[in-house]
């Protein structure tokens, strides 16, 4: 059985895009990415993800209108999305970041801070579902 796990990344920038994809993909995770969160949306219908990292400010629909949309359809997946934000931090992104309770982290991130975050969410995840199923 393989551990292979899914990841989805959503940014509007290529050059972010690009960096988690090659943190990530050196990890051994099957690495998938949007540059919206419309995109993010019909990625989520073609396939089953593990994990979502997303930007949380991206025109059209951000971050936070993303969580909401996969809130509304998969309460569980809206929980394993992780933000990125390059936002110092406004009082209306703190309360949504503390009112989600989902895990964040400010760009410019470490890779090794990265590497972490999802490596220890994903271990966690594994550690519920195997006390939950015996």
């Amino acid at each position: 059985v393989t551990n292979q796990y899914r990841l989805l990344i959503v940014d509007d920038e290529p050059g972010m895009v690009t960096v988690l994809r090659e943190i990530l993909g050196a990890q051994g995770y099957l690495v998938d990415s949007a540059t919206s969160g419309l995109e993010a949306l019909a990625a989520l219908e073609r396939d089953r993800y593990d994990l979502i990292i997303s930007d949380l400010r991206m025109p059209d629909m951000d971050g936070e209108k993303l969580y909401h949309a996969v809130r509304e359809q998969n309460a569980a997946l809206a929980q394993r999305i992780i933000f990125l934000t390059g936002d110092s931090l406004s009082t209306s992104a703190r309360s949504f970041l503390d009112w989600t309770g989902n895990r964040w982290f400010s760009k410019p991130f470490q890779a090794a801070e990265l590497e972490q975050v999802v490596q220890n969410f994903l271990r966690e995840r594994a550690e519920l579902l195997s006390t939950v199923i015996h």
